[in-house]
């Protein structure tokens, strides 16, 4: 029941969590050494889908920390029952800390992290965006559930991270993770779940874009995630229907942009058959 006593515990509890993101955030933006920033990593787990501004602090580490680090913490294994301490250095006075994390708490956590990642990303330049922001995009899309999702919250990251997904797609060492990102957008969107502005247009001009630069990495990417959506949603799929719609529109503005011939040919010879996209007058 409600009472005086409930609500002073309830902002004492609220102001705790807000003095230990501030000082989470001071560690996250600091110069750390490895062993300090991978015991932040693991004791600050727990919480991160308590408070928004613990689960901000939490991403400013992994964006900042190395891609093994980050990986350790994302996806480490058969870590969860484990207690294995050590000290961090080897000392009279110095204290034993946990060496492994429980990344089920990240897991649990997806859908606080894609929330805070939609706003990070809304005004983010293109030059700062790479693959530490891909790596927890992709986490979080192997790990939420997205039908569950706040709708907001869901067309913000979107809608926020699309242009920049869609520039990454012609950089060789981005372009595969990224495919796997814009597949799950193209499900969300073939679904209903969210709204994305200009959706078929933007993926149109993507692929026209990839194509027209000739380089061969992202030209592989793009044809193995435009394959597979054709593979997805076949006419067994019950997206079917929705899907036709939608990649002729794809189709079509790509075809508009391309200037390669021989891969206007093969988009073309990958959905004509099935869409009837007339292409005729691009010739």
């Amino acid at each position: 029941m409600a009472s005086s006593d409930g609500d002073v515990l309830a902002k004492s509890i609220k102001e705790l969590f807000e003095r230990a993101a501030a000082s989470f955030k001071e560690v996250a933006c600091s110069r750390l050494h490895i062993d300090i920033s991978k015991i932040a990593l693991i004791y600050f787990s727990p919480l991160i889908g308590e408070n928004k501004n613990l689960a901000s602090a939490y991403i400013d580490l992994l964006l900042k920390t190395s891609q093994n680090q980050r990986h350790w913490a994302l996806y480490s294994e058969n870590q969860t029952d484990i207690d294995e301490e050590r000290y961090f250095i080897l000392s009279r006075d110095s204290q034993k800390y946990k060496t492994c994390i429980n990344n089920q708490y990240l897991k649990d956590a997806s859908g606080s992290i894609l929330s805070e990642m939609s706003r990070k990303l809304k005004n983010l330049d293109q030059s700062s965006f790479g693959l530490n922001y891909i790596d927890i995009l992709i986490f979080c899309i192997e790990n939420a559930e997205f039908d569950k999702l706040n709708v907001e919250i869901l067309d913000g990251l979107i809608n926020n991270s699309l242009n920049l997904l869609i520039e990454s797609m012609r950089d060789p060492e981005l372009c595969q993770l990224t495919s796997q990102i814009i597949q799950k957008y193209v499900e969300t969107f073939l679904k209903g779940e969210a709204l994305i502005t200009e959706f078929e247009s933007k993926l149109g001009d993507m692929a026209a874009m990839v194509f027209n630069s000739g380089l061969a990495v992202p030209t592989s990417c793009l044809k193995q995630l435009l394959e597979d959506l054709h593979r997805d949603y076949d006419e067994d799929s019950v997206l079917h229907d929705a899907f036709r719609k939608f990649i002729s529109k794809v189709v079509k503005k790509a075809l508009g942009a391309l200037s390669d011939d021989r891969q206007k040919a093969w988009i073309s010879g990958l959905f004509s058959v099935d869409l009837a996209v007339d292409t005729s007058h691009y010739d």
